[in-house]
């Protein structure tokens, strides 16, 4: 079955996805401080990928900070603004 997907059988072969669609995969990451209770928002990244390596985080911890949003190393991480 996986040759038979392969190279240009696959019906993706030569073919790109749009930016519309490209934006819809990706997932934003906003990043705040934590400072007592009051939370300030640091920035804001366009993928996890440009948010991993600038904040220097595997990719497993990132999404779990993410989804939880749980104070990790004094910031807080998430997919949706607070």
């Amino acid at each position: 079955m996986y040759k038979d997907k392969s190279g240009s059988n696959n019906p993706m072969y030569g073919k790109s996805h749009s930016p519309e669609t490209l934006a819809k995969l990706r997932k934003k990451v906003y990043v705040y401080e934590v400072i007592g209770s009051e939370r300030k928002l640091i920035k804001v990244y366009d993928s996890t990928v440009t948010a991993k390596t600038d904040l220097h985080i595997g990719y497993d911890t990132l999404k779990k900070c993410c989804k939880t949003q749980k104070i990790y190393k004094g910031k807080i991480y998430s997919y949706y603004p607070l």
